[in-house]
């Protein structure tokens, strides 16, 4: 029950939020570590103030149980990311162990900022992913 509960106000807050957030441009990212999926493992709180365009918020500690929620091939590459790495670090390693093979740990969202070639843009509406969309 604590995980649906987790779930559920994880969902919510990213809905809440998702209006105000700064995105960073994911294109030359995708391009440099060739993603099909991008993720970001930091809180929900954290992915409302930043995050790359695109990427599906899945917070480290749930991240068994949204994964599932996601018609996620095993073998698609897929990018995770965080604050500094080691959220990263851990998600993929997870991620492995539950049979999918591409797994990057793509670091911290500063260097994914620094990747991007520019600066953040303040997005009313960033695009989500969603299960129809991913493939």
């Amino acid at each position: 029950m604590k995980n649906i509960c987790t779930i559920f106000l994880s969902a919510l807050s990213a809905i809440i939020f998702a209006g105000c957030a700064t995105t960073i441009p994911s294109e030359k990212i995708i391009e440099r570590h060739d993603c099909e999926v991008i993720i970001d493992v930091r809180t929900p709180e954290e992915f409302s103030e930043i995050h790359v365009s695109g990427a599906i918020s899945m917070p480290v500690d749930i991240i068994e149980e949204e994964i599932a929620e996601y018609d996620i091939p095993k073998d698609a590459k897929i990018g995770v990311y965080c604050k500094k790495g080691v959220r990263a670090e851990k998600a993929r390693a997870k991620l492995q162990r539950l049979g999918y093979k591409n797994v990057t740990n793509l670091g911290s969202i500063k260097r994914l900022e620094r990747i991007a070639g520019r600066e953040s843009e303040k997005s009313t509406a960033p695009k989500q992913w969603s299960r129809e969309s991913i493939f």
